[in-house]
C-alpha cells in the first residue's frame, strides 16, 4: 500500500486566505486572495482554484491568476467583469501540499436616493487547511463570529444608506 501523509509539519507552506471582506460593483475586477505562509515560489505548484457548478466558458478571458506574483507565493485569482452569476464558494486548492482556502463571493443589494436599485458585490475569505489541524478545530468558533459580525455590519450599512437616502431633503423646502 502507498500512503501520502496530509499532515502539515512546521515550516511547511500552507495556503492561506484574507480574513477582510473585498467589494466590488458588477463591472469591476475582483481579486480573491489566496497566498502560501510561508511566503513559497508556487510556479512549480499545481494550483486549483474550484466553484461549485462553475460553468468554465463564463470565466473564459476574465479569470487569471497573478501569474508575476506566483513566485512569491502569491495564488490569488483575478475575475474580470464581475457579475451576479459569480458568486459562490470558491476553493484555492494545492493538491501538493493538501491545503486550501476557501473564498465566498457574495451579493448585496441596496437602495439608492433616486430609487434604482445598485448592487455590490462582497467578497469575504475564511481560511480551512486540509486536513484539520487541533489548532484549527480549537478556533473554530472565530468563524462563525466573523461572519455574523460582518453580516451585521453590512446590514447596519445597507439600512443607513437606505434611511438617509429616502429622507427628504429639508434644504429644498
Amino acid at each position: 500500500t502507498h500512503t501520502h501523509c496530509c499532515a502539515l509539519r512546521s515550516g511547511h507552506p500552507r495556503v492561506i486566505g484574507s480574513p477582510w471582506p473585498t467589494t466590488a460593483t458588477p463591472g469591476d475586477d475582483v481579486i480573491l486572495p489566496c497566498h502560501l505562509e510561508p511566503r513559497t515560489d508556487a510556479r512549480a505548484l499545481t494550483v486549483e482554484w474550484e466553484l461549485t457548478d462553475m460553468k468554465m466558458a463564463a470565466y473564459a478571458g476574465r479569470a487569471s491568476l497573478l501569474a508575476g506574483d506566483l513566485k512569491h507565493g502569491n495564488l490569488s485569482l483575478r475575475i474580470g467583469n464581475v457579475t451576479h452569476a459569480d458568486g459562490g464558494r470558491y476553493k484555492c486548492f494545492v493538491p501538493k501540499l493538501w491545503s486550501h482556502a476557501i473564498v465566498l463571493l457574495q451579493k448585496y443589494t441596496y437602495m439608492n436616493k433616486i430609487k434604482r436599485n445598485e448592487s455590490f458585490v462582497q467578497v469575504l475569505v475564511t481560511v480551512v487547511v486540509f486536513p484539520s489541524s487541533d489548532r484549527w478545530t480549537r478556533h473554530m468558533w472565530i468563524l462563525p463570529v466573523v461572519v455574523i459580525a460582518v453580516t451585521l455590519l453590512a446590514t447596519g450599512l445597507a439600512l443607513s444608506l437606505t434611511r438617509k437616502h429616502l429622507q427628504p431633503d429639508v434644504s429644498q423646502r
